[in-house]
């Protein structure tokens, strides 16, 4: 079976990896940057995550490079203390950490030792045979391959290619993201200031700390690099002073990272032969931090599948059952959050009157559940 993985990211070189482990011949993984790079902050990484890392072999990475922290700290902009969750409740399925994007993404990729990687290339054209798919790269070359896997994120070629536009929808939210200055003394814990549509927060690590802010704001609010900054104070000017503090740490110019957050969602897994994993097929907002997790499953389900049978048609179709229900779930649990976190208006002052008295055990359940169910 000759199988063609696009993207280079996570969800891709995990793909590749647990391909390799199942025995499928011939692997290529295209990336479009020139060379291996990496860009990213912190992931969180629950019990769903480990145990594919387990699965591959290098858990060991999380706890040598993980950090691992005991509370998560809310507030809201006027710096009043509205919960404490303590994952401890959690820690059967494994302790919860995070872990650089980079060094993540690093060991996976050194687990493709005998994967055709090419870099610089992107993907023009597919045309869609019976029981093939020839794809036209931008080197000029014209392949054909049994299996095309889509794992390159959100602004993916490959589904505008194959299943065409309007799948990506904007949250209406914008984010700032950057690493915190080194001296900069940071709280032992994750702790999150909750506004009105609008939250901060920083998440230690070891030596450096990452932090972001997400705010309900037009399209393309902070897009130029010249104003990035100054918009990020105007947005967070009502906030506590320890807010404050970090909003004001954020680097000036194209060192403060900004996305529109959008997301993706479609029924469809493949069609034919070629088939989505990871944002490319259900990218949702970050606030539960699992989406790295949920995209590392997607690939390890599919290699699984496509190991048990000499008919991809099967595969595929499998594959897409196991994973509807599994994300459709996550996304019913993205979307509570997301309801809490980023609430404004009347229903953020109430949010704010409630969340003191709310169980803790009320959030932990739900992720519990969740964590619990087969993939």
């Amino acid at each position: 079976m000759k199988v063609l993985i696009v993207g280079g990211g996570i969800a891709g070189c995990t793909c590749a990896a647990f391909l390799q482990m199942n025995g499928v011949a011939e692997i290529t993984l295209i990336e479009k940057a020139p060379r291996f790079s990496t860009i990213g902050y912190l992931i969180g990484f629950w019990g769903a995550g480990r145990n594919i890392m387990k699965k591959l072999g290098v858990e060991h990475v999380l706890d040598e490079k993980g950090f691992e922290y005991s509370e998560d700290i809310v507030r809201d902009q006027h710096g009043r203390l509205m919960k404490i969750i303590k994952p401890d409740a959690l820690k059967h399925h494994g302790p919860a950490v995070v872990i650089k994007r980079e060094d993540l993404h690093r060991a996976l990729y050194e687990l493709l030792g005998g994967v055709d990687v090419r870099f610089g290339t992107r993907v023009m054209n597919i045309m869609r045979q019976a029981d093939s798919v020839i794809v036209v790269m931008s080197d000029g070359r014209e392949e054909r391959y049994d299996l095309v896997i889509g794992a390159d994120g959100i602004r993916s070629s490959i589904r505008e290619l194959v299943f065409g536009p309007g799948f990506v929808k904007s949250y209406g939210w914008g984010a700032w993201m950057w690493w915190m200055p080194q001296n900069y003394r940071a709280p032992k814990n994750p702790t999150g200031y909750y506004g009105l549509g609008k939250i901060c927060g920083i998440a230690p690590f070891y030596g450096v700390s990452a932090s972001l802010a997400v705010a309900t704001v037009p399209p393309e609010t902070g897009r130029d690099p010249a104003s990035r900054r100054e918009k990020l104070l105007d947005l967070f000017a009502e906030f506590t002073p320890e807010a404050r503090a970090i909003i004001e740490s954020a680097p000036a110019g194209s060192e403060l990272y900004y996305d529109d957050i959008s997301e993706v969602e479609m029924h469809e897994w493949y069609r034919g032969r070629v088939v989505l994993i990871g944002d490319a097929q259900h990218a949702v907002s970050p606030v539960t931090g699992m989406g790295a997790s949920i995209a590392m499953e997607d690939a390890f389900v599919l290699a699984e599948e496509l190991g048990r049978t000499q008919s991809i048609e099967d595969a595929l179709a499998r594959f897409a059952a196991r994973r509807e229900p599994r994300v459709r779930h996550f996304r019913r649990l993205v979307d509570h959050a997301d309801g809490w976190v980023m609430t404004g208006g009347v229903l953020g002052y109430l949010r704010n009157a409630l969340l003191p008295y709310v169980p803790e055990w009320y959030f932990t359940n739900m992720v519990d559940r969740f964590l619990r169910q087969k993939i």
